[in-house]
């Protein structure tokens, strides 16, 4: 068939078909009268009917072991149908799979056979932990024919690490796939912090770079001065990843010398001159005048040129775009000091640096610098402070794309970092107010699947309002920023809203009877929130009758 091949694409005339091609051709009787190209194309035409006819089958051959019984019931029909249909969208939904992995887990249930080599090739690290819950025995013994699929078998024997003895447990240390072994060493360090850091200390020098960052990493749980040794033995890997994040582990321990060396150059970087005390006539005028309350002055000493050991020791010399290389430098420094010291040191509270801060050049460095440090060392006083510079700091000037975008990450990692009871209230502010609603969409994707209830409603009921009092003239005014954010807010909360507020979504939305591009863009938006909604409640209502899944084991219907 090549030869044949090569003759259709070059022409009989530059490569005619060798006299002989197979025995079976040569048993075929052609008129004499035909021309190279009419043999060539009644020669192709045979051979291919006779390779479509088939092969005689193969004898004697070991037929392979069946999957084993299931343990745990199929899901019924309908979550199938539903499941086939979360796989069918144009682009598989990672929220609507994960949620869906997520239920059946809760109720042991696994996915029906005829899914598996669908859902086997998902790639989502997250996804792919919650289907080895779910893929049953039936997944496990696909996974062991392709080896595409052989991580579903890595995470199934890194869960069952849990209950295997000391002795198989170092075995699958020392065996195990990457990701099992991630896993495993993150459950060791939870239950005996020494064991995980032995671990480490034996092997860690034979792993890749960005396995060594992916292993050191499950060290934040339970960092104390016992791990003080092993990290210090670290400090010259030659990996800046590794390096970095031996950084954020170390500034965390307040004995060790780089945490003492980040905060004395810190230090000596910064100082503070409070504000006058005025008079309390004065004061009131101030306000009055819409002045606010004095400031004091922050001075920002940096060095000249960054020393070249600030960045060997984990920090990055490679700013975002339009980001100066001393200024972000500025901004890793206080990230990597807890922010009490400043105000122990300074004597002023988070407000009043922070506002001193604003009136300087590195206004924003500083605090980004400030809030990163709040966030990472939980600090509850900083964590208020910045959350409230950042959301209504006027710059006076209109903010930079980087600018823009940190600010969102900053409030959507202040908000993961703030007690829970806290979150819901700073949350439903940002969409209350319209000037920040493309603050919210940015700090809502940072809080936990699902939403509350009651965000879920105030994120539902501004969005409705938003929806109805939309018109072309007002779209003409301007304010496109909250008009380009709602759209894809709405689609956010498709994936985010809890089952209680389904019927909610459903309810008929009113959109202005207009036409104009927004009210297009919003409309299709209101339309995927509400098919992902339907389907989600279509999943879970399916899940929840059990009624045709208690008969439903070893993939099959009694």
């Amino acid at each position: 068939m090549d030869e044949l091949l090569k003759s259709a694409l070059l022409g009989t005339a530059k490569h005619p078909p060798p006299p002989s091609l197979s025995s079976i051709l040569e048993s075929v009787e052609l008129p004499a009268d035909h021309d190279v190209e009419g043999r060539f194309l009644l020669h192709a035409g045979t051979l291919a009917t006779y390779q479509a006819a088939g092969k005689a089958a193969l004898a004697d051959l070991d037929v392979p072991e069946g999957a084993p019984p299931e343990r745990c019931p199929v899901c019924n029909d309908r979550a199938g149908r539903i499941l086939d249909e979360f796989l069918s969208r144009s682009v598989s939904d990672r929220d609507l799979l994960l949620e869906a992995f997520t239920l059946l887990g809760e109720r042991e249930l696994v996915l029906p056979p005829e899914l598996l080599p669908s859902m086997l090739r998902v790639r989502d690290r997250e996804l792919r932990r919650q289907l080895a819950l779910v893929g049953g025995e039936r997944g496990r013994w696909l996974a062991a024919k392709n080896p595409d699929w052989a991580w579903l078998l890595n995470e199934s024997t890194a869960r069952a690490s849990e209950d295997a003895d000391d002795e198989e447990t170092k075995r699958l240390w020392d065996e195990g796939s990457p990701a099992a072994r991630r896993t495993l060493l993150a459950r060791v360090r939870r239950n005996d912090p020494a064991k995980a850091r032995t671990w480490l200390e034996e092997g860690i020098a034979k792993e890749k770079a960005d396995q060594r960052v992916a292993l050191l990493e499950v060290l934040h749980v339970g960092l104390s001065d016992e791990d003080l040794p092993f990290l210090q033995s670290l400090a010259n890997d030659r990996s800046s990843n590794v390096r970095a994040k031996l950084l954020s582990l170390l500034v965390r321990l307040p004995s060790s010398e780089l945490s003492q060396r980040m905060r004395q150059r810190a230090t000596e970087i910064i100082s503070f001159e409070p504000a006058p005390k005025k008079g309390m006539v004065a004061g009131a005028l101030g306000k009055l005048a819409g002045r606010g309350a004095p400031k004091g002055r922050l001075g920002i000493d940096l060095p000249e040129k960054i020393p070249k050991e600030w960045f060997t020791e984990g920090m990055s010399n490679h700013p975002p775009t339009g980001v100066g290389v001393r200024a972000f430098a500025l901004t890793q420094l206080l990230s990597l000091v807890p922010p009490t010291v400043w105000s122990e040191r300074l004597g002023a509270s988070a407000e009043e640096l922070l506002l001193a801060a604003g009136e300087t050049e590195y206004s924003f460095d500083l605090v980004h610098g400030w809030a990163q440090a709040a966030i990472s060392f939980r600090e509850p006083s900083w964590l208020e402070a910045c959350w409230n510079m950042l959301l209504f700091r006027d710059h006076g000037r209109p903010p930079t794309p980087h600018e823009l975008r940190t600010t969102g990450e900053l409030l959507g990692g202040l908000l993961e970092a703030m007690p829970t009871e806290s979150v819901e209230s700073k949350a439903r502010a940002l969409i209350g107010d319209p000037r920040l609603v493309p603050l919210a969409e940015k700090a809502l994707k940072h809080l936990p699947t699902p939403w509350s209830e009651s965000l879920a409603k105030a994120v539902l009921g501004a969005g409705r309002e938003h929806a109805a009092t939309m018109s072309p003239v007002k779209l003409e005014r301007g304010g496109g920023a909250v008009e380009e954010t709602w759209p894809s807010l709405l689609v956010l909360a498709a994936h985010r809203v809890p089952a209680s507020c389904f019927d909610e979504v459903l309810r008929r939305w009113q959109l202005p009877n207009a036409d104009h591009y927004r009210l297009r863009i919003l409309g299709r938006a209101i339309d995927q929130l509400t098919e992902i909604v339907r389907l989600r409640k279509g999943f879970h209502e399916a899940i929840a009758d059990r009624s045709s899944t208690d008969n439903e084991t070893n993939g099959s219907k009694e």
